[in-house]
């Protein structure tokens, strides 16, 4: 008997078997490197959110003309992103994700006419934050673009 060129069933079976659990096993890897990605980027975006808090309330105990500057990144993990700070917190939106950092409750405005606002920063702008006492004697945050 000359058996040459025969392929069994069992070895067609096993090299199928492979190839799926291949496929199975690439899918997995590839989901877990894009959700390590967007936790990263979200991290990333959470660190900018405390950096413009830390700086808010770093001014903010410094008192009256107590001023600094903060630059914001271009972007995050190469996505745009938003910055929304009001009296409550910073608020940060990237990828359809979102972060926060509190702050200590205090009057934030986005003019030196002290109106109560939230206020938006964009991406790769230089921002002056700046500690001014009002007409009443309580002090306001100003941030404003530079």
């Amino acid at each position: 008997m000359d058996c040459h060129g025969a392929l069994s069933i069992d070895f067609l079976f096993s090299i199928l078997m492979v190839i799926v659990v291949m496929g199975s096993l690439s899918t997995i890897v590839s989901d877990g490197m894009d959700m390590a990605k967007q936790s990263d980027e979200l991290g990333n975006a959470r660190m900018l959110a405390e950096y413009i808090a830390e700086a808010i309330d770093q001014t903010y105990s410094g008192g009256n003309g107590h001023g600094i500057r903060i630059v914001t990144p271009p972007q995050i993990g190469g996505k745009y992103y938003m910055v929304t700070v009001n009296s409550s917190g910073v608020f940060i939106k990237t990828g359809g994700r979102g972060g926060q950092a509190h702050l200590v409750p205090q009057k934030i405005s986005g003019s030196l006419s002290l109106n109560s606002s939230d206020v938006i920063l964009l991406p790769g702008k230089t921002y002056y934050i700046l500690n001014k006492k009002g007409e009443d004697g309580y002090s306001w945050i100003v941030i404003r673009p530079e």
